[in-house]
């Protein structure tokens, strides 16, 4: 419906997808996989929760996406890519206006979930900063976010960003923070 009467709309996902909830743990978040790629989701970023049952668990549900991973700060500890293939950046042209996005997940991942000993948590805001140097000039700035508000608040005076589409904190949330507009969608999927 959304994309009828706007075609140029992105469908993010700020994390938090995998786990936790009773059929996560019967498929360990393939149905929520299944249901997003019906659903035509066009990016989604980390939660700590897609750790929950190990990085070979969120890399075969990498696979089976049909829509992008983004992330610029989880990255493998050896090869320092972003982890399972997922791209640390990604730009979309909407008739004139190129628009470029980062995912970021919060650190504490690395002890609060099961990321195993060769999945790095780097700092976000520097690497917010080095992905958007990488992409090159954008009209629109946008981070997807697994971040505490707090961490989003940060972010955005930090780093020069238009839009933060955050995760992780579960109330519906629209603060702005100097000129950077910062939106929440809850959880549990119940907004848009």
């Amino acid at each position: 419906g959304l994309r009828r009467e706007q075609p140029n709309t992105l469908f993010v996902l700020a994390g938090d997808t995998l786990s936790p909830s009773l059929l996560s743990t019967l498929f360990r978040g393939r149905q929520m996989i299944e249901a997003w790629n019906l659903l035509d989701l066009d990016v989604a970023t980390f939660g700590n929760h897609e750790f929950d049952w190990g990085p070979a668990v969120l890399h075969e549900r990498m696979r089976d996406s049909r829509f992008l991973w983004l992330s610029a700060n989880v990255l493998d500890r050896h090869t320092r890519q972003p982890f399972g293939g997922a791209r640390p950046w990604l730009t979309r042209t909407f008739g004139s206006v190129r628009v470029g996005m980062v995912g970021l997940t919060l650190p504490e991942t690395q002890h609060t979930s099961n990321p195993g000993p060769d999945v790095s948590f780097e700092a976000p805001r520097p690497a917010a900063r080095a992905a958007f140097e990488a992409m090159g000039p954008v009209d629109l700035r946008v981070a997807v976010t697994h971040l505490e508000l707090a961490g989003d608040r940060a972010l955005a005076d930090a780093v020069p960003l238009h839009v933060i589409l955050g995760g992780h904190d579960h109330d519906p949330t629209m603060v702005e923070q100097g000129g950077t507009l910062i939106l929440k969608a809850g959880s549990d999927a119940t907004n848009v």
